[in-house]
């Protein structure tokens, strides 16, 4: 009796790791990744292949190293349906099946480009929609387009922020150090937009959830907190010193969650925000 218990729990052992090495397995499988030239894009593109996956990457810039294969790489604005149809012809010719979707296309306005608006007078609103269009209308046009591709677990993976969960703390962006007079030479505000986009971006994957949820299609939102890069020292220490883990988020970090949410490994997970910041949207 105790003899058939040990092989029955080694087999059971066998095969759960049989069955976690499957499900996160991507060898074979292929991949939608938008915004695949950005900062972000090019790493979750390298490490979806180097785990043996096929990726297919689109991007409004011209992909320029020779060493890809024109095949996988397509130059398309995904918020104008003519573009965005045509890109998808060519998708369907090299795969019937697409098992996951990632949409990193955005308009992240960089530190150095906000300059000093202090007011929201300050703000050219209609330039605002520029990236509202590109967010809302560019990952519309992408899903509806991929809908007819997707089987029973692919899985979509919508990108917010960690400013979809909380406000903006626009200390962070304020460089006069309490000197009134120097408020608006030295300091500016996130642009409004920015948190009508990302809050918006987790209603979106709710809304998809539901709308796929019979297909057992998936679809989640990552909301990662600022990826650590070549801030200033002042502002890099500002966030640090609001992230209750002391440090920034890492492309490893943003990719390690991508895959598991991409993987069979969450295949029971769809409708969530998924906050991948150091604990900064609990405080």
């Amino acid at each position: 009796m105790q003899c058939w218990l040990i092989v029955s729990y080694s087999s059971q052992n066998k095969k759960e790791a049989d069955m976690s090495k499957s499900r996160s397995n991507m060898a074979g499988k292929n991949f939608i990744v938008t915004g695949a030239e950005g900062f972000l894009g090019n790493s979750v593109v390298t490490s979806l292949e180097t785990l043996g996956a096929t990726v297919f990457q689109i991007d409004l810039a011209t992909f320029e190293k020779e060493s890809k294969k024109e095949e996988n790489f397509y130059t398309c604005d995904i918020s104008d349906e003519e573009q965005i149809s045509k890109t998808f012809t060519k998708i369907k010719k090299n795969a019937k099946t697409i098992h996951g979707l990632v949409n990193l296309a955005a308009i992240n306005p960089t530190l150095n480009s906000l300059g000093n608006k202090t007011k929201l007078s300050d703000f050219d609103f209609d330039e605002h929609m520029k990236s509202i269009r590109l967010s809302y209308k560019g990952t519309m046009n992408l899903v509806a387009a991929a809908e007819s591709l997707l089987v029973e677990y692919s899985s979509i993976v919508l990108v917010g922020s960690d400013l979809s969960l909380i406000s903006p703390d626009q200390r962070i962006y304020c460089n006069c150090d309490g000197i009134v007079l120097e408020h608006e030479k030295k300091c500016t505000l996130k642009p409004p937009s920015y948190s009508f986009e990302k809050f918006g971006m987790i209603g979106l994957t709710k809304y998809l959830c539901t709308y796929f949820g019979s297909s057992k299609v998936r679809v989640n939102c990552v909301c990662p907190g600022p990826v650590d890069a070549e801030f200033p020292i002042d502002f890099r220490n500002r966030l640090l010193q609001r992230t209750p883990m002391g440090r920034l988020a890492t492309k490893e970090d943003l990719n390690a969650s991508i895959e598991f949410l991409l993987s069979d490994m969450s295949r029971f997970i769809t409708g969530i925000s998924l906050p991948i910041d150091g604990g900064r949207s609990a405080w």
